[in-house]
């Protein structure tokens, strides 16, 4: 359950950054942290995803 809590609130976080550098929040040095850190975590979770996990041939978790 802590591990799900985390994932949770670090893609709160990512999105917030997201959501921060669209709007132009964050100066301009931060902006491309953000948004590359963002990008970077929204990607694994995509590739960690039960969906991807079945297309590359993984059983699911039971």
């Amino acid at each position: 359950m802590t591990h799900e809590l985390f994932k949770q609130g670090a893609d709160a976080t990512a999105g917030t950054a997201v959501v921060a550098t669209w709007l132009e929040w964050l100066p301009d040095s931060l902006s491309i942290i953000a948004a590359f850190l963002s990008i970077v975590w929204f990607l694994i979770r995509i590739w960690e995803s039960e969906t991807v996990k079945g297309l590359r041939g993984i059983p699911p978790k039971e």
